[in-house]
């Protein structure tokens, strides 16, 4: 080892410890021991002088709740506001709910609310756990639902479960008709109606009262259920009293009644009350037949003259018809070779048109049934 070095052993032997001069300023063991306990007692109340504050901030917001002028408000008034709010816009019972506990005491006190949310439902489809709620707080009311075109086939067998299915009055159904297969034992009202179109003119029916139907296209098992062929008869709309039995009315807005399939025999066809219908093809005119004692209003809208010629040969009797009416929509060199409707009860006839139709008239020389005699009211709406 070189000269004047000394080994690290060496160093720290030879090191001297340092000393306080005054070692009384250490604390003691007793002292440690009791500021500790001084620390903890401080940040136990700091805790609760936290909460306090919480606690207090919470107080404040229910007094100005309380004094707020939207608090003195009656309940009943607040649901004549919630009602009239819910029907411009479906999310706006969402959002009312969020504000206080006292309004959404008031808005599921409310079911005339949601009634209204489902009687006018835009096509942008809620989602089902919204529409759930809604039902299941619409107290005594009746309800009108809608199925978009968007609305999945799961939701239909939500409301066929549902505890309040009894309440659905009405359905409105675009497109997936084949969705309605089951048993809606409460349906009085059944509206039918479409996007783009999708059905042919021709029967899309094979089944029951002797019909030869043409199943153009078979749906195979695995397909999607949404990607399926509307000319398939699995998208026909399975019309029965053992799927409906208090159906009465039925409205086909924008397409050929074809998309019928017929129950297996004529006893189980609804005795419908009220039919808006098309005059495409010829199940028109096996749907009025069918319920031509029944019947007390016939819409019918004009838009072709299709069909086999002797389907107009017969005159369809309808006794307790008392409203008859039809709309044109075809050029004015267009007039349908129409049945006769023999209506011995009839009290209202109506007929109107587009904006091109009063040139028309020329071609109506007389209302289109055979008796005129207890009619009270006919009108000629064209131009409109």
């Amino acid at each position: 080892m070189p000269p004047g070095l000394k080994s690290p052993k060496s160093n720290l032997t030879s090191t001297t410890m340092w000393h306080p001069e005054n070692e009384a300023s250490f604390p003691t063991q007793e002292e440690y021991q009791l500021s500790i306990n001084a620390i903890n007692a401080m940040k136990e109340e700091l805790a609760a002088t936290e909460s306090r504050i919480i606690q207090l901030d919470k107080e404040l917001f229910k007094r100005r709740a309380f004094l707020a002028p939207i608090r003195r408000t009656p309940a009943d008034i607040l649901s004549l506001i919630f009602i009239l709010v819910c029907e411009d816009d479906w999310t706006a019972l969402v959002i009312l709910e969020t504000v206080c506990h006292h309004w959404k005491d008031v808005l599921l006190a409310t079911p005339r609310a949601c009634a209204c949310l489902l009687s006018t439902p835009n096509l942008e489809f809620p989602p089902a756990r919204v529409l759930k709620r809604w039902i299941s707080h619409c107290g005594v009311l009746k309800l009108h639902i809608n199925l978009p075109p968007t609305a999945p086939y799961s939701f239909v067998n939500l409301l066929r479960s549902h505890p309040k299915r009894p309440n659905i009055r009405c359905l409105s159904a675009f497109n997936k008709l084949d969705s309605l297969s089951g048993k809606f034992e409460s349906l009085v009202e059944v509206r039918l109606g479409h996007n783009d179109d999708p059905y042919p003119d021709s029967e899309l029916s094979s089944e029951g009262l002797g019909q030869e139907g043409d199943k153009s296209s078979e749906t195979s098992s695995d397909e999607d259920p949404d990607q399926r062929s509307f000319d398939s008869d699995e998208m026909a709309f399975p019309i029965s009293i053992e799927n409906f039995p208090k159906l009465i009315s039925l409205h086909f807005h924008g397409f050929a009644p074809g998309a019928i399939k017929f129950p297996a025999s004529k006893h189980l066809f609804p005795s419908f009350q009220t039919l808006h219908i098309r005059n495409k093809g010829t199940t028109w005119l096996q749907i009025i037949g069918h319920c031509s004692i029944s019947l007390v209003e016939l819409m019918i809208d004009i838009v072709s003259d299709e069909g086999p010629e002797d389907q107009y040969d017969a005159v369809i009797s309808l006794p307790m018809l008392h409203s008859l009416s039809y709309t044109f929509d075809q050029p004015e060199d267009f007039f349908p070779d129409w049945p006769i409707f023999h209506t011995p009860a009839l009290r209202s006839y109506r007929e109107a048109g587009s904006a091109y139709a009063p040139f028309m008239t020329k071609f109506i020389p007389f209302p289109r049934h055979t008796s005129l005699c207890a009619t009270k009211s006919i009108g000629n709406h064209f131009g409109l």
